[in-house]
């Protein structure tokens, strides 16, 4: 799915915050977001760690989380970009 075709489908699901992010390569300890997330993975990977099961997204992945998901974030050796659209409340 192209980038502008993903923020438009976003817009229409209600995410009201749509952005780009590059990564370099790293992890992210344990976290979560007050916004519920929906990313389409554009270059590089991400690997996702959600309650002990790790899911590794790769370009053309798309990946969802809700409100107050507690996860880890592995960036690939390249480092990751995605679009995401963030829904708050």
């Amino acid at each position: 799915m192209q980038q502008e075709a993903f923020a438009r489908q976003l817009a229409a699901e209600g995410y009201d915050e749509v952005v780009t992010n590059t990564r370099p390569a790293g992890e992210v300890p344990v976290h979560n977001h007050p916004f519920a997330v929906k990313a389409l993975v554009v270059q590089g990977d991400i690997t996702l760690g959600v309650d002990g099961k790790h899911t590794t997204y790769g370009v053309g992945d798309v990946f969802t989380m809700a409100p107050g998901c507690m996860h880890t974030e592995q960036y690939g050796a390249r480092g990751v970009t995605y679009v995401v659209g963030r829904k708050h409340g």
